[in-house]
């Protein structure tokens, strides 16, 4: 199983919505080679995390899984994804800076399980169980995976992240076509 964290905040330079340029990235994200897509989550809107004057972005999670017994290296698979983010139009400036395309490996293994320090990615990645736009996301496609650093299902993750970040004001679902 490979979870992809996939978001967005500003259109594309080509005009392209938030939402045009994520469906697209799922698109190719179920292109790559020795990869088939699973599941896609439904759409979420999130403030940005830490709170800023950005836009909102727009979350999903993408469930992957190898076409054949072996799943890509961990490194080989977050270039693919940084080529996708490139190609529509990803900007590496500040760090928590708006962009038009962010796509981060949640978690890789049978069940999601591998556990990495070092090199990038570190897996599982390493805020994922802090962020409801990540876990709510991920419950729709894994409501089984096991958090393998902390032993909890997402949904005891859900539950115990701060009531705050559960507010339908900071997280609501997005229809077909934000």
């Amino acid at each position: 199983m490979i979870l992809i964290a996939v978001g967005a905040n500003l259109s594309a330079h080509d005009g392209r919505t938030s939402y045009q340029v994520c469906t697209e990235a799922v698109d190719a994200l179920a292109r790559l080679p020795g990869i088939r897509l699973v599941a896609m989550s439904p759409w979420y809107r999130s403030a940005p995390v830490p709170r800023s004057d950005q836009p909102d972005y727009l979350n999903g999670v993408a469930r992957l899984a190898p076409t054949g017994s072996i799943e890509p290296d961990p490194a080989t698979l977050l270039a693919m994804l940084q080529e996708i983010e490139q190609a529509n139009g990803r900007e590496r400036s500040v760090p928590n800076a708006a962009r038009t395309l962010d796509l981060d490996i949640i978690a890789m293994g049978e069940g999601g399980q591998i556990v990495r320090e070092q090199p990038d990615p570190v897996l599982p990645h390493p805020r994922a169980h802090l962020r409801a736009f990540v876990l709510l996301p991920v419950q729709d496609v894994a409501p089984d995976w096991v958090h393998p650093g902390l032993g909890c299902i997402v949904r005891d993750l859900i539950s115990g992240l701060p009531a705050g970040q559960l507010h339908r004001s900071a997280i609501s679902l997005v229809g077909e076509q934000p």
